[in-house]
């Protein structure tokens, strides 16, 4: 419920604040206390506050399968661990509803030109309740591939999720996933743009040279 139309209650807020600095709950990969707030049903992170909550020590972390294994291992712990506090936020009187927003801070890893950390936002959704966990596990999971992809990954297993699952089959999937980082190919065809005008201004010189003898 909203006090004035825009800003949760204040028991709400007393609620989370609390539920989120229990040790069941990581708070590390959601948008920090104190710089987020709640707008009606979202917990946002103001632009303004965007810079100060980017880390390159804390967060989900994305890392790809073929940097080792124990990377790949630590990505799936994490991913583990966010639907684990998810589970647990939802288990509150109050939260049932809970499920991660659209708005994800992604940071470069310490260490890696290619590995991420990523904290996420959260909302509260009436359609995602406890008698509908699989339309909640299914935007939870569509949230988790859009910050993958977005962090410049792809999912090579696994490649289908059953929202039918719930929670527990998210967990089963964030236990096997496997990432790979996807290099783009965009500065070979930068490469090849001198060559094409050359190309190009060729052919132009030639066919005006023809145009003058016709």
């Amino acid at each position: 419920m909203s006090l004035d139309g825009t800003l949760q209650h204040p028991s709400f807020e007393r609620l989370f604040q609390d539920r989120m600095q229990r040790p069941d709950v990581v708070a590390a990969y959601f948008f920090p206390l104190g710089y987020a707030r709640w707008d009606r049903d979202y917990y946002i992170l103001p632009k303004t506050q965007i810079g100060a909550v980017r880390s390159s020590i804390s967060g989900v972390r994305l890392q790809q399968v073929e940097a080792d294994e124990s990377a790949a291992k630590q990505c799936q712990q994490d991913v583990m661990n966010l639907v684990r506090s998810l589970m647990q936020l939802r288990a509150t009187p109050g939260m049932e509803t809970m499920v991660l927003s659209g708005q994800a801070v992604i940071s470069p890893q310490l260490g890696s030109s290619t590995n991420k950390r990523v904290k996420f936002g959260l909302c509260l959704d009436p359609q995602c309740g406890t008698r509908h966990e699989a339309r909640a596990a299914r935007q939870c999971h569509r949230r988790l591939v859009q910050a993958i992809n977005k962090a410049g990954f792809v999912i090579n297993a696994p490649l289908t999720f059953k929202p039918k699952t719930g929670f527990d089959g998210l967990l089963r999937w964030a236990e096997t996933l496997q990432l790979s980082f996807r290099r783009s190919r965009w500065p070979w065809f930068v490469l090849l743009l001198p060559g094409l005008a050359a190309v190009v201004y060729f052919w132009e010189t030639v066919m005006a040279i023809l145009l003058t003898l016709l």
